[in-house]
């Protein structure tokens, strides 16, 4: 009973287990990416937005897909590929829109 209880705990545990990023580990990673990203009008906003996808999960040298970030403003955002990582065109800030909500914006 206790081994099978152990292995439940265990596996809980791994299934649980997500990477969380700081903003500027993410920032310094995937600027060149963005840089390359064309700019784009949201909200009347000039910015730059990137895709998350197999490039992002490498700059960020992660083989997860599903993380978190901190963003600037200090808000645990849960990132999945497909969804979007936002700047404005200084490349100042970073944020995270889930796909889904990109979608109901365009």
């Amino acid at each position: 009973m206790k081994k099978i209880l152990l292995m439940f705990l265990m596996a809980s545990t791994i299934a649980s287990a997500a990477e969380i990023f700081e903003e500027f580990y993410v920032m310094e990673k995937v600027i060149p990416l963005l840089q390359k990203s064309s700019v784009k009008i949201l909200n009347r906003k000039k910015v730059r937005m990137l895709k998350v996808d197999g490039k992002v999960l490498k700059a960020i040298e992660t083989t997860s897909t599903v993380f978190y970030i901190f963003d600037s403003n200090g808000k645990k955002s849960k990132v999945k590929v497909g969804d979007y990582i936002i700047s404005p065109t200084t490349l100042s800030e970073i944020y995270v829109v889930p796909k889904e909500k990109l979608e109901k914006i365009n």
